[in-house]
């Protein structure tokens, strides 16, 4: 006979077979540590172990709007984008000009922030 206790705020599909499953919650920090026991028995005796799961950190997602249109020597203020981490850590960025003429001076402002400044110089042709 199998008997796992779990943490308070896991459902496991079984507390009473041998391999049961479940679903890590969202929202759980990275390093967090889950500890389960498995008491075994054998009707004369029981045996008690038990291990524990390391969540991990995962990777957070970001989508950004590809087609942006506006004029001439604008001030892009905000990108129209979304991102998230389901572990909910604190997010940083980085953002930098990949492609741009050779000549073009246009000024990215605010680089390490959620809603850099970009300044256009050139038509894109």
């Amino acid at each position: 006979m199998y008997q796992w206790i779990a943490p308070e705020f896991i459902i496991l599909s079984s507390n009473i077979i041998e391999q049961p499953s479940f679903i890590i919650p969202e929202g759980l920090k990275a390093g967090t540590k889950l500890t389960f026991q498995l008491i075994i028995s054998d009707n004369i005796a029981d045996a008690v172990d038990s291990i524990d799961i390391n969540i991990l950190n995962t990777t957070p997602s970001v989508v950004i709007e590809r087609d942006l249109i506006f004029a001439l020597g604008d001030r892009l203020s905000r990108v129209y984008w979304n991102s998230s981490d389901v572990n909910d850590d604190p997010l940083s960025y980085a953002w930098e000009v990949l492609s741009a003429p050779s000549d073009s001076v246009a000024i990215m402002g605010d680089s390490l922030t959620l809603n850099p400044i970009f300044t256009p110089d050139q038509l894109v042709r």
